[in-house]
This record gives structure tokens, sequence and C-alpha cells, in this order.
């Protein structure tokens, strides 16, 4: 026969649903019947009694809340004629919350639950599917109402967040971006949504002011210093400060690893760029990279195959540099383990090997060349990568030269 023990496990698995709901107002969940084995076959007359009197006295009827249980008289040969439990059941949402200790939880929800409601009832899908969240929340929630109310008067604020002008520690907008990003999702007009950068990036996502990563520059042309208005040839700015270049005709070269960008050779009419890895939301903001000779140099592995078509789907006409088979060929004893996540599999396909590198090769949308996916599939079917800085500087160099000629 079931205990309290196992009683309260089951009862446990029920206040999700039991919660939920309460929120839509759903008054016929309770009372509620608990799946319980209450047959007493086998069991001698004093065992019985033990754990007929175990279970009452773990029930409502004994201790005023919890599970009820409902008798029921019959007659058994061994047992003779006695009321029996026939059902366990919640009968109320007090009852479930008093035995599983949640009443003061409940109560933060019920409160936090009213405010939302009251201020923003658009969010009544958000509150039903992330309740508990809420209760997380609770604390901080006269704030974060305050916060959504100023970003519903003023959208796209411009402004640091820490200069927004409510009396409110940045600290708690940090730790809620996550909520709050999905309150805006919800509430902000489409507009005052940048919906073409990573969601993650709340600054940027919703009109805030932030520290925008820098961009390691060199220009390889001297003459290019006083037509661009820099003063030095190596330095490091923010995209949007870059994109306001008095730019013609230029040559940009775009490098991931900073040594090789520092040790270039000088290029006509050339400026080079320090890559960002995955993160082309920077170089997507320089409208005139969009009209220029562009050249990318990455690693020959996944990765680097990776951002280059990456690249090439913002700017059609990005050039590969250094990442061919002549140069994996020429270096081949400088060449080291491909990590194991993307080497191919026994038996698997190019096309295959590819697409689980992330580069779809038979999508129609997909920006490496014919060349570039066979030499990917190479590398994953051979379990080797070239890593750009192991390349000789005058192969380089040599490379470079004969590229601009």
């Amino acid at each position: 026969m079931i205990t309290p023990a196992e009683i309260y496990q089951k009862v446990a698995r029920l206040y999700t649903a039991g919660v939920q709901a309460w929120l839509a107002g759903d008054d016929s969940f309770f009372p509620r019947r608990i799946p319980a084995n209450l047959s007493f076959h086998g069991l001698e007359h004093y065992e019985l009694i033990q754990q007929v009197e175990q279970l009452r006295q773990g029930s409502k009827q004994a201790i005023g809340y919890g599970y009820s249980i409902r008798f029921e008289r019959k007659v058994s040969r061994k047992h003779g004629e006695n009321l029996f439990p026939s059902a366990i059941e919640i009968v109320s949402l007090d009852d479930l919350l008093l035995l599983l200790r949640k009443q003061k939880e409940f109560r933060v929800l019920v409160k936090a639950t009213i405010q939302l409601r009251s201020s923003f009832p658009q969010l009544e899908p958000w509150i039903r599917q992330h309740w508990k969240r809420l209760i997380l929340a609770a604390e901080h929630l006269p704030d974060l109402l305050q916060i959504t109310q100023y970003m519903l008067a003023n959208p796209n604020p411009d402004c640091y967040l820490r200069e927004l002008p409510l009396p409110i520690s940045t600290k708690i907008l940090e730790q809620h971006k996550p909520l709050l990003g999905e309150w805006f999702n919800l509430l902000l007009p489409a507009h005052a949504i940048n919906h073409g950068c990573d969601p993650r990036n709340f600054e940027q996502r919703y009109g805030f002011r932030y520290a925008r990563k820098h961009l390691l520059v060199r220009v390889l042309d001297r003459d290019l210093l006083p037509e661009l208005g820099i003063p030095f040839d190596e330095l490091c700015l923010p995209a949007q400060t870059l994109a306001v270049l008095p730019s013609r005709n230029l040559r940009v070269i775009v490098v991931e690893n900073k040594i090789n960008l520092l040790t270039l050779p000088q290029v006509p009419r050339g400026i080079a760029f320090g890559g960002l890895g995955n993160d082309l939301s920077e170089f997507n903001t320089i409208e005139w990279l969009k009209s220029s000779e562009l050249h990318y140099w990455g690693d020959i592995d996944v990765a680097g195959f990776q951002i280059l078509e990456r690249f090439r789907r913002a700017f059609p006409q990005t050039q590969s540099l250094l990442m061919d088979r002549e140069t994996l060929d020429m270096h081949a004893t400088l060449c080291t383990p491909l990590p194991k996540r993307h080497q191919a599999t026994v038996g698997e396909t190019q096309e295959s090997a590819n697409a689980n590198s992330g580069v779809n090769v038979n999508s129609a949308s997909c920006h490496l060349s014919r060349s570039e996916q066979e030499l990917l599939a190479h590398c994953q079917h051979d379990a080797i990568q070239l890593e750009q800085e192991h390349l000789p500087q005058t192969y380089v160099t040599a490379r470079i030269r004969a590229l601009v000629r």
C-alpha cells in the first residue's frame, strides 16, 4: 500500500500543473486524484491496520491539510467487513501548497502576477510560460516595471545603461537583461528593435550605447594617411569611426591573427583590419567595404572557412587569401591535427562533412567556391589544419605582392 512519503513525491509532481491551472483561471483542476496503490491483498490483518493508520495520520483528516483519503466499506474473507482506503486526492490548491511548504513562494507569485498583469496585460502569455522566473525576479519587479515603462515611452534611448534617468541600480538591470529582453520583444514596436543583431547583445538590440569593439587597423600605404585623415599607420578604432573615413578605391585585407596583420607588407592603396572571428556585426556597419576590393585571410581549417563563408555572404566580392590547396600542399609539414569535433568520420561524404562543419555546400546559399569546398573537405578527411601564423613570412610577402601587381 502506498505510503505518505510516496504520496508526497506524487503531489510534488503536480505543483507546476496546479500553478498553471491557477494562472489560467481553471477551477476544474481540483480536486485532483492521486494515482495510488491501495491494494491490501497479501497483507496480514495487523499489517493492514498499521499501514492504513500510517496513511490516515499523514492525511488532511488528521493534520488539517494535505491529501484526503476516501474510504469505502468492503467485505474481505481475510479482513472481514471494514472501511478500506479507496482513493487519495488533493482537494484544493491550498492543500497542495501546505503539503509542499510552497505557501510563501506562491504568495510571492500571486503578488508579482497581479503587478505585472496590471502594468502590462500583453505579457500574459509570458507569465504563464515563465512564472518560475517571475518568482525569482519578484524582489526587483517594481524596478523592472519602471525600466520597461521608460523604454515604451523612450524607445532607442541612445544612452548608456548607467545614464538612464531612473533611480535604479545598474546592477539590477544587468542582472535581469534576459528577462527584460523578452519583455521588450513583446512590448516594443518592431522598429525599436534591431532584429539584425545577436539577441544576446542587449544594448545594441534595444538602442542603448555600448562599448563597441575596436578594430586593429594598419594602413599599408603611407600615401593614404593624408587622404584618410589618419595621423598614424597603426591604430585601433571603433567601426562607426572607420565608417566615416573618406575611402576611395581601397584594397582591404582582413586578417585574423594579430602578428600576421602587423607583419603584412606594404600594399598600394592598402588598409588591413584585424578580424573578429564569427562576429561580423562591426564590419557590417562600414558601408564603404561593400564597394572596396576585399580579401580575407584566415586559417585553412573549418573555422576559417566558416568565417570566409559568412564574410562573402555579407560582402560578395570577398576573395580568400592564402587559403588554397597550393598553400596547404607547400606547407604540409607545418600542418597540425584538426580538433576531433571538426573531423570527418569514416565513410562520410564530402557534402556531409562540410555540412557538419556548419557550411552546407548543398545549399544554394553557400558562398564558398568549389575549390574552397573541396579544400575544406580534404582538411576534414585528413584531420589536418594549417594555421596562418605558421606560414613563412617570405612566402606571405611574395604571395601578397604578386596579388597586387
